[in-house]
């Protein structure tokens, strides 16, 4: 079993790192994540509503 010390060395990104690029990356990101709730509402709920 690995020890909870290996995860820094793994993957050093932490959570300040993802606070920074969540800062300069948010409409980006925000305009992603829109888009794909968006087609998951299109192509779900819609397609399931109209189907019928």
């Amino acid at each position: 079993m690995s020890n909870i010390g290996d995860l820094g060395r793994i993957n050093p990104n932490n959570a300040e790192d993802f606070l920074k690029f969540i800062l300069y990356n948010g409409y980006q990101y925000l305009h992603e994540v829109t888009a794909e709730l968006g087609l998951f509402v299109e192509n779900g709920f819609l397609k399931t509503l109209f189907d019928k």
